[in-house]
């Protein structure tokens, strides 16, 4: 999975430059890897990573293109920055 999210990332520094979203929606997608995070502790040979994953989408409104994202464990990305131009700087305000 991290080699598909790299490959998408390369993509989108490259391709979404200078976008002219005007209305982004912010969600989260919360999925667990192998087992939920209460149950890692006692699962049998869990791996590491295991545990409660969040994806984090920034989502125009208007075309559903989704110029930025963020996957990590718990409440690692504020939703409030994956819509911010961060260090990919793909966003720019529309006019």
């Amino acid at each position: 999975m991290g080699y598909f999210g790299q490959a998408a990332a390369w993509y989108q520094d490259r391709v979404f430059v200078n976008l002219t979203c005007k209305r982004i929606q912010v969600d989260e997608i919360w999925a667990f890897v192998y087992a939920k995070q209460k149950n890692v502790a006692a699962a049998k040979a869990a791996p590491g990573g295991a545990g409660d994953v969040w994806t984090w989408t920034a989502i125009d409104a208007d075309t559903k293109l989704i110029p930025s994202w963020f996957v990590g464990g718990g409440l690692t990305v504020p939703g409030s920055d994956v819509a911010s131009p961060g260090p990919r700087k793909v966003l720019r305000s529309g006019g």
